[in-house]
């Protein structure tokens, strides 16, 4: 065992430090405060798809991009928004309480 020790030392210690450097990665990775979240908006008649992106659109895109964002996300195909649909709008985790006190 002290054989195989002294003679791959050099690769264990790299896999650990790979190994390390990984799980530090992806600890920050998930607490990191820009995280994509999604909040649910209920659609109110005469809401349009160009209101909703210009109230919620926090990506600082255009708004034709993030409507286009929102058709991906909640797959709708370009028919008129009917009162009381539920869309689902992607926003940043820190702009949740922004979004949900209104």
């Amino acid at each position: 065992m002290n054989y195989f020790i002294r003679k791959h030392s050099f690769s264990l210690l790299f896999f650990a430090v790979i190994l390390l450097f990984s799980a530090i990665y992806f600890i920050l990775l998930n607490t990191n405060g820009n995280q994509q979240s999604y909040i649910e908006v209920e659609v109110s008649q005469g809401d349009t798809l160009w209101g909703i992106a210009e109230k919620y659109n926090h990506e600082k895109m255009g708004t034709q991009d993030f409507i286009a964002y929102i058709e991906q996300t909640n797959q709708l195909s370009g028919e008129p928004l009917k009162a009381g649909e539920v869309l689902k709008i992607p926003v940043k985790k820190e702009q949740m309480t922004q979004f949900t006190m209104e």
